[in-house]
């Protein structure tokens, strides 16, 4: 079993943002057919092709404003992080606990939660052991995502970003699994590249006008050759 991500809620698409989309995909398909079916047998009815464009907007305009604010989302998230990298001090630090943050996604069957984590460090220049809580929420317990708590941060007065980890490519490789045996880690996965997340939302978006438009297209068919 693959182990979860350990990145930001910001930094990425995430299974709320999946839900969306496979709603969003379901939904225009429904509406798609129903319109394609009821044309075919009744002809073109003007009432039954406004009320389904409408419906067609209702449901994609706001998954559309969904996913480009999605993408606005990472691309801050992801200049906040080089923000961090160019003007950060940079600490190797441990990572000792974690607290709850909002829930990813929350259901009547189950949650999906985000969590702060917590990490400890050695502060040369005040010669202090120092302890901090991340303000950013992640996907993942570390405790179930990483290999190893030993992490790499950048520090900006109060706050910090994590961006050097181990993650745990399974589930018997995370810390929660581990046992006292060492664990050879061979890294074969890369870390999914900021680029790759943001062509991801985009790609939602455009998937959604492409299907606003395979309507109208459909619609302007059926009403000049129907």
């Amino acid at each position: 079993m693959e182990s979860k991500r350990f990145l930001y809620t910001d930094q990425c698409l995430n299974y709320n943002d999946l839900i969306i989309f496979c709603a969003m995909i379901l939904l225009n398909i429904g509406l798609f057919l129903a319109s394609f079916m009821f044309n075919a047998k009744n002809g073109s009815n003007l009432f039954v092709d406004i009320a389904i464009d409408t419906l067609f907007f209702i449901f994609n305009i706001p998954v559309i404003i969904h996913f480009i604010s999605k993408a606005v989302k990472m691309f801050r998230f992801h200049k906040k992080i080089r923000y961090f990298q160019t003007n950060g001090k940079k600490y190797r630090a441990e990572i000792i606990d974690e607290r709850y943050g909002k829930p990813l996604f929350k259901s009547e069957t189950f949650v999906i939660d985000t969590y702060h984590p917590i990490v400890k460090f050695f502060d040369s220049t005040s010669q202090q052991e120092i302890t901090m809580t991340s303000e950013f929420p992640i996907c993942a317990s570390y405790e179930n995502a990483l290999s190893s708590n030993m992490v790499t941060i950048y520090v900006i007065k109060d706050s910090f970003i994590i961006t050097d980890f181990s993650p745990a490519y399974s589930e018997e490789l995370s810390l929660n699994q581990r046992t006292m045996e060492q664990v050879k880690l061979s890294k074969i996965i890369k870390k999914i590249t900021n680029e790759v997340q943001i062509i991801y939302a985009v790609g939602a978006v455009i998937a959604a006008i492409l299907m606003l438009v395979l309507k109208l297209l459909i619609h302007w068919l059926v009403h000049n050759y129907m």
